[in-house]
Formats: C-alpha cells, structure tokens, sequence
C-alpha cells in the first residue's frame, strides 16, 4: 500500500485542495473589486462602503496566503510565486494610497509606505527581473512606480 493511499494522505489531499480553492476565490474577489475602485465617483460618499469591502477581502486574502503559504507555495498544488506575494502587497499598498488620496488621512500613507517598503525588503520582485517575461517586467516597474 503507497503513502499516498493512505486516509490521513487523501485528507491532506482534500485539505490543500480547499485550501488552493478558498484562495482562487479570495483572489477572484478582491481582483474583481480592485478593478471596481476606478468606477468610483471621486467625490461624496457613495466610495467608503466600496472601499471598505475592498479593505476587508484583501485583508482576509492577505492573512489567508500567510497562514497557508506552504501549501499554496507547493509546485505540485497551486505553486505560490514570490512576485505573486509581492503583487498582493503592492494591491494593499494602493489600496491604502488611494484612501489617503480621498481622505488625506496621512496614517494611510503611512502604511501604503508600510507596504512598498516591505516589498522592497523582502525582494518579492526580485526574480522577475531575470525572467525576461514582460508582463511580469511591467509589474514590477510598476511597482518602483508607486513606491517612488
């Protein structure tokens, strides 16, 4: 009888596949609201409650990608990249630039700071200048964009 046969094998299995799951559907969600933000009116206050969704996915979607990113970063599951961490962290840091830009709440440019810097720290992007792939190149240009 293989290891992989075994119940707690196929429990792992199905764990790492919910796992893999909740996280597709976390980044479908926070993707398709992000992408709602431009539509916003840039005055009154019809903006806060969108924001304020947009702030609680990608915080969950942040938490949930560091609780499980073993398994996420497993090349045989969903295979996690760095640059994809870094994508995310970059998100969060607009999003927090983008609710100074309404509110001029300069706490939220701090922790868009916050954000930026711990990209640059942690070199998310760091692989993706070798890799020749554009659109990752752009990201990450991009990304020095905002933070510059």
């Amino acid at each position: 009888m293989s290891m992989n046969s075994t119940p707690n094998a196929s429990n792992n299995n199905n764990n790492a596949l919910e796992i893999i799951k909740m996280f597709e559907t976390l980044t479908r969600k926070s993707t398709r609201l992000f992408a709602g933000l431009r539509d916003l009116p840039q005055s009154g206050r019809q903006w806060q409650p969108f924001f304020q969704k947009t702030f609680e996915v990608y915080t969950r979607l942040w938490k949930f990608q560091q609780q499980h990113r073993l398994i996420l970063a497993d090349r045989q599951g969903y295979g996690l990249k760095r640059w994809e961490i870094g994508e995310l962290a970059s998100k969060i840091g607009q999003l927090y630039y983008h609710y100074y830009l309404r509110t001029a709440d300069t706490s939220y440019l701090q922790e868009a700071f916050v954000f930026y810097e711990a990209i640059k720290a942690r070199q998310y992007f760091r692989e993706v200048i070798d890799s020749r792939v554009p659109e990752l190149v752009v990201k990450h240009l991009r990304y020095h964009a905002r933070f510059i």
